[in-house]
């Protein structure tokens, strides 16, 4: 006759033993994890920065060299030289626009860079998606990407593609990098220009892919590097480095006038 066999259950402490070591494999496989989503998504913004990159090249081969589009010409004044404006939330076209419902006018987005630029959409749009870093969680203005104001405002320092630096290579001079999630600046430069106590990194998101690693960076060579702030010396104001007397790159005469939006169109 068959004797029934006795079946083991796991006792009580056994159990716990086994939650116990399921929850140490997940404490320890759940941060690598999240880093390796991390840069997942540093690599994709990177991708991203370079696809900007080379539709700024295309844009500078139609408009004799300029990095990006820039505002009116603003003739010497006081001693001051000349500067071009720049087109990004440009308190002067607020009261311009003040209509909120109407999202794609309002406070004069539809003046703005991207505009301008062949950034995937047709037509072209202020928020392009491609200007968004998918590791950008509800940027401020729907934008992850800030351009380097130092490149192309003042006549006498003013770089266009192909141009460089005396002492700097284009490897080492930065077009473009990534903003503060809560900031809706369109360019590095913009807070110290209005508040001298402010400096870049008021504006720029020193570490955005990780306190180790920092932010992203593309350079005029249209490279994308993934940098700490502690790299950047120089690589930003390329003028705090080096300033030359004179007109440090083939002197660039103003335009014949704005074009539409008040955005320079130069001529070939």
């Amino acid at each position: 006759m068959n004797t029934p066999r006795r079946r083991h259950a796991f006792t009580l402490i056994e159990l716990l033993v086994v939650i116990g070591i399921i929850a140490l494999l997940m404490s320890m496989l759940l941060p690598a994890v999240h880093r390796a989503k991390q840069a997942g998504m540093q690599v994709k913004c990177a991708a991203q920065m370079r696809d900007v990159g080379m539709a700024l090249l295309m844009y500078s081969q139609d408009n004799r060299g300029w990095l990006y589009p820039v505002g009116e010409y603003v003739p010497p004044a006081g001693g001051k030289p000349g500067y071009y404006k720049t087109l990004g939330t440009e308190t002067e076209w607020y009261p311009l626009f003040p209509d909120a419902s109407k999202p794609d006018t309002y406070k004069g987005r539809h003046l703005r860079w991207p505009n301008y630029v062949d950034l995937g959409k047709n037509p072209k749009i202020w928020n392009p998606p491609i200007l968004t870093c998918p590791a950008d969680d509800l940027p401020g203005e729907e934008h992850t990407y800030i351009l380097n104001k130092h490149l192309a405002t003042r006549v006498d320092r003013l770089v266009r593609a192909g141009g460089s630096i005396r002492g700097r290579s284009t490897s080492d001079i930065v077009l473009m990098g990534e903003k503060r999630t809560e900031s809706d600046d369109y360019y590095m430069g913009s807070k110290e220009d209005k508040d001298p106590t402010k400096s870049e990194f008021d504006i720029v998101e020193p570490y955005k892919h990780g306190i180790r690693v920092g932010s992203n960076y593309l350079y005029l060579d249209n490279s994308v590097r993934l940098q700490p702030p502690t790299e950047m010396q120089g690589a930003i104001d390329p003028w705090s480095v080096w300033i030359e007397s004179g007109t440090p790159t083939d002197p660039a005469a103003p335009p014949a006038g704005p074009g539409p939006g008040g955005v320079i169109q130069p001529t070939n």
